[in-house]
């Protein structure tokens, strides 16, 4: 570290974790290069009124934030804008132009603040990608993308030797649905919830197996 005058970080999937906190030993290790003397900066896409509740408790140490994609610089110790480049007027309103009528969302930005349509924000789910698996890629990485799917498929598989039609039709129904929807990671449509509930069928598939093969037996 001690080659190093200015060290810079990304905040999304860098120093924020998944659920948008910065890890203990992210704090400790920026706590760390601030006592040796390095200038600590985090470059983001975001707007100032976006890494304001940071600034204040978990990057408390960090003087610079390189804002908006390095369209502006905030100075977090003054509240100043240091600097920012804008777009001309002109070529806003070509913009504008050009995407009126299109189905997706302007986002802009001005002096360090979202700005967004009114009915964009309303629905701005619709805009994010639904595909749980397309989520769990993005999240997590191709590793669990894998081990759940092949975590489903054994389930599938089970279900259909054991002839369990009620976990088939719940586990078919639930992959189809999660390739438009991300019920992957919503409670309500959870995996487990939808085999516990299979497992009735489950256990009455198994009585009427075991029921059949005693019956066999007896004839035999």
């Amino acid at each position: 570290m001690s080659g190093y005058d200015l060290i810079a970080f990304d905040m999304d999937g860098t120093l924020l974790t998944s659920k948008n906190k910065v890890s203990e030993s992210s704090r400790e290790a920026i706590a760390r290069a601030v006592e040796l003397g390095k200038r600590i900066a985090v470059c983001t896409g975001r707007a100032v009124g976006e890494i304001e509740p940071y600034e204040e408790n978990e990057l408390q140490n960090v003087r610079y934030f390189v804002c908006e994609n390095g369209a502006l610089l905030y100075d977090s110790e003054t509240k100043e804008i240091l600097s920012s480049t804008v777009i001309p007027d002109e070529i806003v309103e070509k913009i504008i132009d050009i995407i009126d009528g299109e189905d997706c969302m302007l986002i802009g930005y001005s002096k360090g603040r979202n700005l967004v349509d009114s009915i964009d924000a309303e629905r701005m789910d619709y805009f994010y990608v639904d595909s749980s698996y397309l989520q769990v890629l993005v999240r997590y990485g191709v590793i669990m993308l894998v081990v759940l799917c092949l975590a489903m498929m054994a389930v599938q598989c089970y279900s259909v030797v054991t002839k369990n039609i009620y976990l088939c039709m719940g586990c078919s129904l639930f992959l189809i649905h999660c390739i438009t929807d991300p019920q992957l990671l919503s409670f309500r449509y959870n995996p487990f919830i939808i085999i516990s509930v299979a497992c009735v069928g489950m256990i009455k598939s198994k009585k009427e197996f075991f029921e059949r093969n005693r019956n066999e037996k007896e004839y035999e």
